[in-house]
């Protein structure tokens, strides 16, 4: 290749791997099993609308699961209907959850979403921006909304702005999607303490991350599986899958464990690889 062709085929190699790739887990099934059944499930009730709730400790791979998540649901979507961007559908919406955020924080987010480039007036009451938020899932026919880092969101009222937890509450009350919380070690999460936000959580179905360690029944063979998946999807020119695999319980010691940790470890190994003048 002339340099810069290699160029762009190496940095297309790298997003990809830190974007693209998707790893398929145990956890990860149950999770597309779980989500699938609770839209089923939604569709049909009035109110108080089931959710989906991702716990972890950090670097578990809770992130990568809600957008594996995310894309499935999109893609069932595009399966069901080709045309549905031209009919202005957004199927699933991703937001952050705004750090020591308040309920008005929170639908202000989901407004950013469709319409990044338009600020939210601060005047508006929240009411108001809980209004818009709803119209625009609404009129989107937004199907799912994946909230990640739940465990910022500030843990009472906040004057006038709103419990958070009241608001995914009323989301669920009053729109068609299903709500899917990301977070770190959410059920025991300060935002939850209220009774309140007991009945969010008690409306959700769990799916709890937790790092790999070789004292975890079946451990071992879901971690190489892991490591094989990985092994797998390489984006190395003359990769021959197993080199990986071959060292899982290497892998398994340096990364602690944790997806998170893993992925980083085989990004860092990629790029070395692809940095490498005279490969």
């Amino acid at each position: 290749m002339a340099d810069e062709t290699r160029e762009a085929f190496d940095e297309a190699r790298l997003f990809w791997l830190t974007s693209g790739m998707r790893v398929n887990t145990f956890t990860q099934r149950q999770a597309d099993s779980d989500l699938a059944r609770i839209m089923r499930e939604n569709r049909l009730a009035y109110s108080g609308r089931g959710g989906l709730i991702l716990s972890d400790p950090p670097l578990n791979g809770k992130t990568e699961v809600a957008l594996n998540l995310a894309r499935r649901v999109e893609k069932r979507r595009a399966n069901a209907v080709p045309e549905y961007r031209s009919l202005g559908e957004v199927p699933v919406v991703l937001v952050d959850a705004p750090s020591n955020g308040s309920g008005k924080a929170l639908m202000s987010a989901i407004c950013r979403f469709f319409h990044p480039d338009i600020p939210v007036p601060s005047s508006w009451a929240t009411p108001r921006v809980f209004d818009a938020a709803i119209d625009q899932l609404r009129h989107a026919r937004t199907q799912v909304l994946i909230i990640d880092e739940v465990h910022l969101l500030a843990s009472r009222s906040s004057g006038d702005h709103g419990d958070p937890t009241d608001m995914i509450k009323e989301i669920q009350n009053q729109s068609p999607v299903t709500v899917v919380l990301v977070g770190v070690n959410l059920l025991d999460a300060a935002v939850f303490g209220t009774p309140r936000g007991k009945q969010v959580i008690d409306r959700c179905d769990r799916v709890e991350l937790a790092a790999a360690t070789a004292s975890t029944a079946n451990a071992g063979a879901e971690w190489k599986a892991l490591v094989t998946a990985f092994d797998r999807a390489l984006p190395l020119c003359d990769h021959v899958p197993g080199v990986l695999t071959a060292n899982s319980t290497n892998l398994l010691q340096a990364s602690e464990g944790c997806l998170g940790n893993l992925a980083k470890l085989v990004r860092r190994l990629v790029a070395a690889i692809v940095d490498e003048p005279d490969r």
